[in-house]
């Protein structure tokens, strides 16, 4: 990532949607937070309460950058802003640390229970850190499995 940032002319806007970034199991994944904290004015962070926090319902979400950066967003508000009540749970998930651990963790079983499913069934699947996994089914499914 700090290769790519140093490619980006500053008048290029770079947006990471980091929506899954919770699930992320990988000691490489770039901590994309610093960019906005270092002073980056082109760098924002999406990020969503759909995923790990369970409401999607709310459709809640936040973002992170300079201020100058957002101030045009804040200028044409939506005509329905975020309710009250979808702010109060925003901030009581981001207070629930065990409830985020343990949505990860199974997450994370669930995932490695299909790799072996898949596995025993033949099926090619490609390994995720979501809370998904992309695999082939059907007739013409090859029968390749990436472990």
């Amino acid at each position: 990532m700090d290769d790519f940032l140093a490619r980006v002319p500053e008048h290029v806007l770079v947006v990471l949607d980091e929506a899954y970034f919770e699930y992320v199991d990988t000691d490489d994944y770039p901590e994309s937070l610093r960019y906005v904290r270092e002073g980056r004015k082109n760098v924002m962070v999406l990020r969503t309460f759909s995923k790990v926090y369970g409401i999607a319902g709310l459709r809640l979400g936040f973002g992170v950058a300079d201020p100058e950066l957002l101030a045009p967003l804040l200028a044409c508000a939506e005509s329905f802003p975020v309710s009250r009540l979808a702010q109060v749970a925003g901030e009581a998930a981001l207070e629930d640390a065990e409830f985020v651990r343990q949505s990860v963790e199974m997450n994370r079983f669930g995932r490695e229970y299909l790799y072996c499913e898949f596995q025993r069934l033949g099926l090619f699947y490609l390994r995720s850190h979501g809370n998904f996994v992309l695999v082939r089914v059907g007739p013409g499914a090859p029968a390749v499995v990436e472990g």
